[in-house]
């Protein structure tokens, strides 16, 4: 009997999942992962085909030059650079040889990055690898599967509750006195922490509408905010003020009985805006990012006193006090001991952006504020065209204003004129915005998210994780944000960052959705932008005034 070549097998899978699943789903979040598993599937197959062998032979290839040039400038035994695989190499071996080459690879980066020497041929070779590891992902997003016949198959699979449910009555009854937990469903979407909606029903009759949150029972990310219970605290602090913010009410830290720590928090009215990757194509009226100008200052305006038990509970008093350059200097020195305390797939552009990062941190005596860290259009709830809320804030730090102006300006820039919204941002009590800082509180905030995403893919690939969208940190998120992230150390400290309105699929392939970003354009003059607060006139339109200051190469 012959066997079913494995290309044909997933060719049927793409069909069925296609023409026969996916018209029968009504529920959304099942749709999504049906698409997800699609990818996943497509992906697979194209590995099959000579197309994608040939292409990651040929990243092997390159590789194996970049490893021969490193041992020369770094004046180790250079060996002849040969792969040892036959040109039939499986994709599989082929996969073996090039994640051991990106081992060793990193290990050269990291003796390079931290040689005292300032050789400049460091810096390229470092810049080389980055790009190195960013080409086999974006290469291959861009070959197609040669599907077979039209022959199809029923697949399914049922996805069961969430431990959590059995769990949840009892811990509400115990600090609550006698409830019902009627209703209990998962929010599709969010990669950093699962969210349940629940419905409560007292013994008194009245009906409460809470929103659970939970961490993974594998975090992602196992370092300062992004741990649950700092999220709860922050909310805590937040909640105090009028910034519009679900209230935190119990928090379950590491109870027996349940797989990870939740805790509950009330419901704000509203839908979410938008996707993450599609936020930048869905039509949002532009009186709405002028509302979330004017929440972005109202955030950075909370004084930091607001948080002083905050930070002492976690033992960063001198937060209160500490300059916006000292806090990038402590962030960037945290995470690099988060990197070295847990383990995560070895990656040369993770070394490529520690090693710019640390020596372009802009000189800034400002004290530093509250962040989001992930303020857009997929963390908002609106209603009748009006704000209501601000979610997640595992993200949130203290640092630079810039750090959530530049993560929302790519959106801002594809639905109305950005120096508008900055005026308005500033006009509404922010910061004035400093253009110098742009392109470094972006890199950064690309490092916190790619670092995620690798423990991310390290925790399926360990098989700890068996959730299918995490396929799409390799598919998807990985290029996308490491475009982003070599495009903005790419001008160096003499040149401005433009958005320009282009297409999105020179950053995210389409069947991924749309990008984050646009393209990013180099301006070639010696200037900066600066944009100037200035008051909203009669008609409550700000203007913004764009001075022009010299910069000096660093």
């Amino acid at each position: 009997m012959k066997i079913n070549p494995t290309d044909q097998c997933l060719s049927l899978i793409l069909h069925t999942l296609d023409v026969t699943v996916l018209p029968e789903v009504t529920s959304a979040s099942a749709r999504r992962t049906i698409e997800l598993i699609s990818a996943t599937l497509g992906e697979l197959l194209k590995r099959q085909q000579e197309p994608a062998r040939n292409f990651i032979a040929q990243c092997i290839k390159d590789g194996l030059e970049l490893e021969v040039d490193f041992h020369r400038v770094l004046n180790y035994p250079v060996t002849t650079a040969q792969s040892g695989l036959t040109d039939n190499a499986p994709f599989e071996a082929l996969a073996n040889q090039y994640d051991l080459l990106t081992e060793r690879l990193n290990k050269l980066c990291v003796q390079a990055s931290a040689s005292t020497s300032k050789n400049s041929s460091y810096t390229g070779l470092l810049r080389r690898a980055a790009e190195w590891e960013m080409g086999y992902l974006t290469g291959q997003a861009k070959l197609t599967a040669r599907p077979f016949g039209d022959e199809s198959s029923e697949t399914e699979s049922p996805t069961p509750l969430p431990p959590l449910r059995d769990f949840l009555e009892e811990f509400l009854t115990e600090r609550h006195g006698p409830l019902e937990v009627t209703d209990f469903s998962e929010i599709p979407g969010g990669f950093g922490k699962e969210t349940y909606f629940c419905t409560v029903k007292h013994a008194t009759g009245s009906i409460e509408e809470l929103v659970v949150r939970k961490s993974q029972p594998v975090p992602m990310v196992l370092h300062g905010g992004f741990l649950l219970e700092r999220e709860f605290h922050l909310l805590r602090a937040l909640s105090q003020t009028d910034y519009p913010v679900p209230r935190p009410i119990d928090l379950a830290l590491d109870l027996p009985g349940v797989e990870s720590t939740f805790f509950t928090m009330t419901r704000i009215p509203g839908k979410v805006l938008g996707s993450f990757l599609d936020g930048e194509n869905q039509k949002l009226p532009e009186p709405l990012f002028r509302q979330l100008a004017e929440l972005l200052a109202k955030l950075h305006a909370i004084p930091l006193e607001t948080f002083a038990d905050y930070f002492a509970m976690h033992n960063e008093s001198a937060a209160l006090n500490e300059t916006i350059e000292a806090r990038h200097r402590r962030n960037l020195k945290g995470w690099r001991e988060y990197m070295e305390r847990v383990e995560h797939l070895p990656s040369p552009y993770i070394t490529w952006l520690f090693h710019w990062l640390e020596n372009h941190i802009p000189a800034d005596s400002r004290l530093s504020v509250l962040t989001h860290g992930d303020f857009s259009v997929h963390n908002i709830l609106a209603e009748n065209g009006q704000v209501t809320g601000v979610l997640d804030w595992e993200c949130a730090d203290f640092g630079a204003p810039e750090q959530d102006l530049a993560y929302i300006r790519p959106h801002v820039s594809k639905h109305m004129d950005w120096e508008i919204f900055a005026a308005h941002y500033c006009a509404s009590g922010g910061q004035e915005v400093d253009e110098r800082n742009m392109r470094f509180c972006l890199a950064y905030g690309v490092l916190r998210t790619f670092i995620g995403g690798t423990r991310g893919s390290w925790n399926l690939q360990k098989g700890f994780n068996r959730d299918i969208r995490y396929v799409m940190m390799e598919l998807g998120f990985a290029p996308a944000f490491m475009k982003i992230g070599l495009d903005y150390t790419a001008a160096g400290a003499s040149q401005s960052i433009r958005v320009s309105e282009i297409p999105p699929e020179d950053v995210v392939p389409a069947e991924y959705g749309a990008s984050m970003i646009g393209k990013v354009e180099e301006t070639d003059n010696l200037a900066r932008d600066k944009v100037v607060c200035s008051e909203e006139d009669s008609g409550g339109n700000a203007s913004a005034k764009v001075t022009r200051e010299e910069a000096k190469p660093s």
